[in-house]
């Protein structure tokens, strides 16, 4: 091999020798950010927002899940089922276009935090800020609050 093709290769390699926990980190964080996207359009975009389907909605909700709810000062905790029952029946088509950017997940070992911003008929009406933990199973939401955007 010649000089200037190792001289290639070590430049390459050597970084990843050198830190091989790093760059291993870096790619499970980037796959827990893919995989927590995935959890949510499923689950919530999809599930709550659009078709309803309560397998999608409980696959990707924690049954312990919470969501916190800012009433005149005082917090309402909302479980998943009791937010399942006040959903329109499966299958029922939305009245709106409904869209979604999930800006920021940060991934912290098991524990994770997404904000979710979605839109109803390219308006801004929500930001949620979902928190996460990595179960046997995968990742599942397991609490959110929420602003209304005005």
């Amino acid at each position: 091999m010649r000089r200037s093709s190792l001289l290639a290769a070590a430049a390459i390699l050597l970084p990843l020798a050198l830190h091989p926990a790093e760059t291993a980190a870096g790619q499970s964080a980037a796959a827990d950010a893919e995989a927590i996207r995935r959890v949510i359009v499923s689950a919530y975009v999809e599930g709550i927002h659009k078709n309803g389907s309560r397998e999608d909605i409980r696959a990707g909700f924690h049954p312990a899940f919470v969501m916190k709810v800012l009433q005149s000062d005082s917090v309402v905790n909302v479980t998943i089922e009791d937010w399942i029952a006040r959903m329109p029946a499966p299958g029922t088509p939305s009245r709106r276009a409904v869209t979604h950017r999930i800006p920021d997940v940060s991934v912290s070992g098991s524990a994770a935090v997404a904000r979710v911003e979605i839109m109803f008929d390219g308006r801004h009406v929500y930001t949620d800020y979902m928190s996460l933990y990595r179960f046997a199973e995968g990742w599942r939401i397991v609490a959110k609050i929420y602003h209304t955007e005005p």
